[in-house]
């Protein structure tokens, strides 16, 4: 019964860190603030990376981070009927667009998910 209890418990860790869009980083001691990327950022901070994580430093200097927009390889599969339309990734909206093929200025709105 044991050996069933152990095997349950590491196949859902497994499941968390495979699926993970999260991470988390235990403080140092004292805590000073949250260590990113080099970065020093205050306790109670949040902040958004250049990659689309957002991120907060909280009280007891533990930092947590999240992917900001939905993984399409991970979540579904977008799907569109419009040949002439294209899936990109926009940095600056941490988010996928649909764009035309030949005009990639105007933007396709028809699609659904898939997964």
């Amino acid at each position: 019964m044991k050996f069933l209890l152990a095997l349950a418990f590491i196949a859902c860790i497994c499941l968390n860190v495979c699926n993970a869009a999260c991470f988390t980083q235990l403080p140092e001691q004292p805590p000073k603030g949250c260590l990113y990327n080099g970065k020093l950022h205050s306790l109670g901070k949040s902040w958004r990376t250049k990659n689309c994580w957002d991120c907060s430093c909280d009280l007891e200097g533990e930092l947590h981070c999240c992917q900001a927009y939905v993984d399409f390889l991970n979540y579904g599969t977008p799907v569109t009927n419009n040949e002439n339309c294209k899936f990109r990734f926009d940095r600056k909206a941490c988010k996928y667009i649909l764009i035309e093929n030949e005009d990639p200025e105007k933007k396709c709105t028809e699609y659904a998910m898939v997964g």
